[in-house]
């Protein structure tokens, strides 16, 4: 991840925690990538993965985060990863659009 993208998902991640939840996302398989219009610069993959996502409360007893884990079905999903070249030729993601 580019250092914008990561603080901004660091973010995300911090405001969750701070409101007792803890993002969750177990068994990520990436199923197919494909290139999207863009430039060479930044290009963008279209990403086709699943994954099961879902919060854990550590708040909450041991048998209320199995239930909730339990309960979330691995989903397959789609996003498109922008991507940008650094200088030493690497590419980051910049950003994920879902």
């Amino acid at each position: 991840m580019t250092p914008r993208y990561f603080h901004e998902m660091k973010r995300l991640l911090d405001r969750w925690h701070a409101a007792g939840k803890i993002n969750r996302l177990e068994g990520m398989v990436i199923i197919n990538l494909e290139a999207a219009p863009s430039t060479k610069e930044t290009p963008h993959v279209v990403v086709t993965a699943q994954a099961r996502d879902y919060f854990e409360y550590p708040g909450k007893s041991p048998e209320y985060n199995r239930n909730q884990y339990d309960q979330t079905r691995l989903e397959r999903f789609v996003e498109v990863w922008e991507l940008q070249k650094q200088s030493d030729g690497r590419y980051l993601v910049a950003k994920i659009r879902q």
